[in-house]
């Protein structure tokens, strides 16, 4: 018999979930600014870095990514 939870309450399930909450801005009224009550939450705990013209989420996955290349390059050096 399969049983059918109406949450998904793996860990990732959790972990995705805790960062759209995070990245939103609850206190935003979201028909007097959508944008701002779904993406508040992000802008106010990610700054754009200087030299920078625009940053993003893809903007932050690349820069951890390329940290990560850069500490195994210098562990095979």
């Amino acid at each position: 018999i399969l049983c059918f939870s109406a949450y998904c309450v793996t860990p990732a399930c959790i972990t995705v979930s805790s960062m759209l909450i995070n990245s939103m801005d609850l206190s935003v009224n979201p028909c007097e600014d959508f944008y701002r009550y779904t993406c508040g939450g992000w802008i106010n705990s990610h700054v754009i870095p200087s030299g920078e013209a625009r940053w993003g989420t893809f903007s932050e996955l690349w820069k951890s990514n390329q940290e990560v290349m850069k500490r195994l390059i210098g562990k095979s050096l």
